[in-house]
């Protein structure tokens, strides 16, 4: 199984990005710590009905939980690299790829050139969108540590990592169709419109509109 990384500075839509390339029936869901759990002490697989809009979506974070934070922390994540490969063993090897977001920080520290990786990096036109991101960092309490914004140009350019216009993603419709498309080729992964509209108008109207 392939691991994808999706490099991002803290507020630009990681998340967001790394479940929106994981609506592919290729790609391994990315799962709460819970069915992760309960997957791996009973060897059983990732159910048929497992709904991937309905586990990726945003619009029902605080309904459920005190924070975003919390919200983030209760999906297995790139730590959880070995138990998502056994997963795939007990799902018959059907998922060829999983996507991961990491921050420079996690980047620098849980990194270890993990065999077949595509490296991909978020970026945004913070000319633009500065405010938006600024606003959001305040309001959800997103963080940068120090020397990230640093480590984020020299990592996307070190390791020739590809990118991702999350500008794009955010100007329109049409926009968002076109670079999704792009990326979804690049990845080598099946696109899925209706899907990923739809995660992508949940997901404005939580963050963005």
């Amino acid at each position: 199984m392939k691991t994808v990384i999706i490099l991002y500075m803290p507020g630009h839509a990681g998340n967001f990005v790394s479940r929106l390339f994981s609506l592919g029936p290729e790609t391994m869901p990315l799962i709460r710590q819970q069915l992760m759990s309960e997957s791996i002490d009973h060897g059983t697989e990732i159910p048929d009905s497992f709904d991937r809009f309905t586990n990726y979506r945003f619009s029902t974070v605080l309904d459920e939980f005190d924070s975003w934070q919390q919200f983030h922390r209760a999906y297995a994540d790139h730590k959880d690299y070995v138990s998502y490969r056994l997963l795939n063993v007990f799902c018959n090897q059907k998922y060829s790829r999983i996507v991961f977001p990491l921050h420079p920080y996690e980047f620098g520290n849980d990194f270890y050139g993990i065999d077949r990786t595509e490296l991909y990096y978020v970026d945004l036109d913070l000319a633009h969108w500065g405010q938006w991101v600024e606003t959001s960092r305040q309001k959800l309490h997103f963080e940068d540590r120090p020397n990230e914004r640093k480590d984020f140009e020299e990592y996307k350019d070190s390791y020739n990592m590809k990118p991702i216009n999350l500008s794009l993603l955010l100007q329109s419709e049409q926009a968002f169709l076109q670079e999704y498309d792009r990326v979804c080729q690049e990845m080598n992964i099946t696109p899925d419109t209706d899907q990923a509209l739809a995660l992508r108008t949940d997901w404005y109207s939580s963050r963005v509109a």
